[in-house]
């Protein structure tokens, strides 16, 4: 298999691991085949980013609306996405292509350029960027993120500042480029006003290539038999190994206090924090930990002494409706007395309105909940609250209800 067609040893993507844990590349490697499996999601975010990019080439005239058409029917027939989740899709790419049509229009001479596979500058990295745009003084790399579950910020992500690199590399012939600025677009998630997350980071050329000589050597080291282990939050997150790496639970763990100063029955608001620190690791961790002793004794057939793999129990579902309601109707059932009809989710509906639309039309009988108390750290940007400030407000709400009767 050549270079260009088979994934990179240290990959833009998975930079965030190989960077902290150099010593994960040749370890994942070394798994046998099928012991690999990384992120159950990939297939969805895939799917969004084809969409993306044919949206994203008719939108700015690369091909023309029949050739997107036709790429677009052959992208339905290959994926089988149903109706509900392009439709959904289709609303979360119009805000990347929003984002993307406010940079071009920011600096003349701007071009656009999808799907760009390039190489970083460092040993045995290249990767595929979702979008950039390149002037003669400016660089932006858009990434688009379709996760809902993890939010992704531009600041110091490694991944974006190596597709910078390789834009930089590519299309700054002149030496003109002053700035390049890298941008994680993650519809899906909101930020604490209702907007989609979007994140930014500006970086002087000078600064972005002084980054990468500091990234070389590590690379280097991540491809020698014995690269150091560094594992964190960030890097066992998606990491292949999660679950089944032993410097993985020995960092957990030795992170957790064990020696208590005051009573040992009792813990102190000190070491609570500490604690509050490490159980994101140890939920991700146990998490992992378990699918992995799953898929080693049901997927490899692998002893595990003491366990078995069991069936759970199975639950009943219908495999053709239409034939269930015939059956039904024939036996004198009317329609409304076997079926119930439910509205589409709201990502759904704003993929069919619009955002904008969404709100203007629908946003009246869609009221936000208060939602409950959540202990964060204290860099979180959220206003702290308290059971004294939290009945101040209920109380005002109730005055300000009274005062309209």
């Amino acid at each position: 298999m050549s270079e260009d067609h088979q994934h990179a040893r240290l990959s833009p993507s998975a930079s965030e691991r190989w960077i902290s844990c150099p010593a994960s590349v040749l370890e994942i490697e070394a798994l046998p085949p099928g012991d690999d499996e990384g992120d159950w999601y990939a297939q969805e975010g895939t799917i969004a980013h084809a969409l993306a990019e044919i949206r994203g080439r008719v939108h700015f005239g690369h091909i023309t609306k029949e050739q997107g058409k036709r790429e677009l029917n052959k992208w339905r027939k290959d994926n089988g996405v149903d109706a509900h989740m392009e439709n959904e899709m289709w609303g979360h790419v119009d805000t990347w292509l929003k984002v993307l049509q406010t940079f071009y229009d920011e600096h003349p001479g701007t071009q656009i350029f999808f799907e760009q596979r390039l190489d970083t500058g460092v040993p045995s990295s290249w990767g595929t960027t979702d979008a950039a745009l390149v002037s003669p003084k400016h660089i932006y790399v858009v990434d688009f993120k379709y996760g809902a579950g993890v939010q992704v910020d531009a600041e110091e992500n490694s991944q974006t500042r190596l597709y910078g690199l390789g834009i930089l590399d590519e299309y700054d012939i002149l030496g003109t480029v002053e700035e390049v600025t890298l941008v994680i677009v993650q519809p899906r998630i909101e930020n604490s006003i209702g907007d989609p997350h979007i994140s930014m980071e500006t970086l002087t050329t000078q600064e972005i290539l002084a980054w990468r000589e500091e990234i070389i050597p590590i690379a280097k080291v991540a491809l020698l038999p014995d690269a150091p282990y560094g594992p964190s939050a960030k890097a066992c997150r998606w990491c292949p190994l999660s679950g089944k790496c032993r410097a993985q639970i020995e960092s957990i763990f030795d992170d957790t206090p064990v020696d208590f100063e005051s009573d040992p029955a009792v813990l102190t608001p000190e070491e609570t924090a500490e604690l509050l620190e490490v159980i994101p690791r140890i939920k991700d961790w146990v998490n992992s930990f378990e699918a992995t002793a799953l898929h080693r004794a049901y997927d490899l057939d692998q002893k595990i002494p003491g366990w078995k793999v069991v069936m759970s129990g199975g639950r009943r579902t219908c495999n053709d409706e239409a034939a269930v309601l015939d059956t039904l109707k024939e036996k004198g059932f009317k329609l409304d007395d076997i079926t119930t009809r439910k509205i589409v989710g709201i990502g759904v509906l704003e993929g069919l309105l619009g955002k904008k639309g969404f709100t203007e039309t629908l946003g009246v009988f869609y009221p936000k909940s208060k939602g409950k108390p959540s202990l964060v750290p204290d860099t979180d940007n959220r206003p702290a609250l308290n059971r004294e400030s939290e009945a101040a407000s209920i109380f005002g709400e109730e005055v300000q209800a009274d005062d309209l009767l």
